[in-house]
């Protein structure tokens, strides 16, 4: 996963580099060889499962960015799936165990509650996840005479239901998401702690916020705002899968990268000498022995 020394491990390690190998498991596999790299206590027996772990993720990988490559020409090509205030969209025998973390990747892209749903033998098979203060399990309620089953809870859901009925799937949740209380949770809302200079990020702060730590639901990330910096240089796509992109920004002779995860759309959207405003949290990266911050994207307004 890319750590080598135990003392740097926070938690964006835990939750974007070690949990994602351990639940490719359960999604890909098998889950009890991740349950046996935690409990073994023969090292060589652990090597070997994490090697296994991580070629199980690669592969996830590769299947997640088809997916959503997929998706998105769906959404492009269909203009009544692509107006809708939800993302409904379907494939024939997609992976079962990655529509869930596809459904993630796609509220993340496009910010919008998400039905991914994969078709097998006639039964589609479909996960769902949320975001704002959308509720999807009221959201599943009102289309349970569509499913034959279902679950889950405000942020991520479950369903299983026939083919013919995707399309009135479709259709139910336009007319649930037209209803005014349903509405109100769909307006974007993104909650920014402070409005800060470039001056203002350093070790210091990072640090500070870092005995805020864990950071998850019930305790969000700090979220920060600069306004009127200038992008100086080129956006950049990174990874393995050239799914991230960065550039820098400056103001007043203070320089920071900017790093968007899972945000390759973004390429032809924010363009050197622009000048944005930016809604980020703040990281630290590791590099060859060096510590520098960098600035996560949440969202940006192009003012010049």
């Amino acid at each position: 996963a890319g750590i080598h020394k135990i003392e740097n491990l926070s938690t964006i390690h835990i939750g974007f580099m070690l949990a994602p190998r351990i639940n490719a498991m359960g999604r890909m596999s098998e889950p009890l060889p991740a349950f046996e790299l935690l409990t073994t206590k023969d090292l060589k027996r652990a090597t070997e499962i994490s090697k296994y772990m991580n070629t199980l993720n690669q592969k996830r990988q590769k299947l997640e960015k088809q997916m959503i490559d997929e998706i998105l020409e769906k959404l492009k090509k269909d203009k009544r799936l692509r107006e809708l205030p939800v993302v409904v969209v379907y494939g024939e025998n997609w992976h079962e165990g990655v529509i869930g973390i596809v459904a993630s990747r796609i509220v993340e892209n496009l910010t919008k509650p998400s039905f991914v749903i994969t078709v097998k033998d006639g039964i589609a098979k479909g996960s769902a996840r949320s975001c704002g203060e959308f509720h999807l399990l009221n959201a599943l309620d009102y289309c349970q005479s569509l499913f034959s089953q279902y679950g889950g809870h405000k942020e991520a859901a479950g369903f299983i239901m026939k083919k013919e009925n995707i399309d009135n799937l479709i259709d139910y949740l336009q007319k649930y998401t037209s209803l005014p209380d349903v509405k109100k949770q769909l307006v974007k809302k993104l909650k920014i702690d402070a409005i800060l200079k470039l001056q203002d990020i350093n070790h210091n702060l990072y640090q500070q916020l870092k005995i805020l730590e864990p950071f998850g639901v019930a305790n969000p990330t700090p979220t920060f705002l600069v306004k009127n910096v200038k992008v100086v240089s080129k956006p950049t796509l990174f990874g393995k899968n050239k799914n991230h992109i960065y550039f820098y920004i400056s103001d007043n002779n203070i320089f920071l990268r900017v790093i968007g995860w899972f945000k390759s759309d973004l390429l032809n959207k924010i363009k050197e000498n622009n000048t944005i405003d930016l809604v980020f949290s703040i990281g630290m990266e590791n590099y060859q022995g060096y510590k520098n911050i960098y600035l996560s994207i949440k969202d940006y307004k192009i003012k010049t």
